[in-house]
């Protein structure tokens, strides 16, 4: 394996050099486990340097990009730890975004206008929950530092009696089953340096890779579930559940060719249109109505559906209430916006701290 033959050069130094003069890439890390050893790969002024990790150089790294986790999170077994159930209650506060698109800096910003993180990037949202709707990866050039953040943010989330839930969408169900079109040039160059197809750079056995299979497509928070696309009608006739969503795609769907997906008539319809990651109907359905969605929410005992996938200008709610979409464009890498609950209702958070007034829970 490529891996385990730059371990025997004993210096770890730079491997290969970018000849594009005029571009510096830097990207990653990107950690692989490798045997009983944590090697780490990332391109620092268009050169490739690898180094197996150790106690004694990973606060170096800590500092250098910044990392709000611990060498002990980078070796644990993330394979275990799906919860097909998704299932959350007695939560007080929450707030969701989707659609990041590997714009870190709007990212980031976002975050701390309304409370979630601090000046340092660390969680400050004490016992609430931030729900990211799937659509990390693609279009942009800073998916790798969005994915660290988000990494670390779920330990300091749950130390502080929070949770960060990352749901996946699409675009990353298409990066881990090696669907390449819409990654940005940076990662091209990446490949290039590293001579690994992006997709491999998240298989099962690098950190982030097995991190990512252990994510859900589908949760339930009090009395609202959360999905990128949606819940479509056809999941409740065909009698699908939160965990058939999340048993299916991780045992199913994930790492499997498209062929393969779709010979079989009920993986087809949950990795196509009518599926959790797909799903627009919500918006761009002109058959969909109010009936619908009533069915949609009393099939799965819910008040609320929270989705992204189908991008807007602004968080917005249709159908009394029912539907809030939270694609609010993020990936333009210009604007953006954060749906929040708390027991008073709904609100927007926009990208100067502003909270403007959706929902209340008296019905207003």
């Amino acid at each position: 394996m490529y891996i385990i033959s730059l371990i025997l050069f004993p210096l770890f130094a730079a491997l290969f050099t970018s000849n594009d003069a005029n571009q510096i890439y830097n990207d990653g890390p990107y950690f692989f486990q490798v045997e009983a050893n944590i090697v780490g790969m990332w391109t620092e002024d268009s050169t490739l340097i690898q180094k197996v990790i150790t106690p004694e150089n990973f606060p170096q790294l800590q500092s250098k990009f910044n990392f709000k986790f611990g060498l002990a999170d980078l070796k644990k077994d993330y394979s275990a730890q799906m919860d097909y159930g998704q299932v959350y209650t007695g939560v007080d506060s929450l707030v969701a975004l989707s659609d990041i698109h590997g714009q870190y800096d709007l990212y980031i910003r976002l975050l701390q206008a309304n409370g979630i993180i601090d000046k340092e990037l660390n969680w400050s949202y004490g016992s609430g929950h931030l729900v990211i709707v799937g659509d990390v990866f693609d279009r942009g050039d800073k998916v790798t530092e969005v994915l660290w953040h988000i990494f670390g943010l779920e330990k300091q989330a749950k130390q502080a009696g929070g949770q960060v839930h990352y749901i996946l969408g699409n675009h990353e169900v298409m990066v881990l089953n090696n669907d390449l079109r819409y990654i940005n040039e940076k990662y091209k160059t990446t490949e290039k340096l590293t001579n690994i197809t992006y997709d491999q750079l998240y298989s099962a056995n690098t950190v982030l890779g097995q991190w990512l299979r252990s994510k859900p497509v589908a949760i339930k928070i009090n009395d609202m579930i959360f999905a990128h696309g949606g819940f479509s009608p056809m999941l409740v006739n065909n009698n699908v559940s939160i965990e058939k969503i999340n048993r299916t795609f991780e045992s199913q769907i994930l790492g499997r060719k498209r062929d393969e997906i779709l010979s079989d008539k009920f993986l087809e319809l949950m990795y196509r249109s009518s599926g959790p990651i797909w799903y627009r109907g919500y918006f761009r359905d002109d058959n969909f109505t109010e009936q619908s969605i009533d069915s949609v929410l009393t099939y799965y005992t819910a008040n609320h559906a929270i989705v992204g996938h189908c991008s807007f200008d602004s968080v917005i709610t249709r159908f009394n209430h029912k539907i809030f979409g939270v694609d609010t464009s993020i990936k333009n890498g210009e604007n953006g916006e954060v749906l929040k609950w708390s027991s008073e209702g709904y609100f927007k958070g926009t990208l100067s701290g502003e909270v403007k007034e959706l929902y209340l829970v008296d019905g207003s």
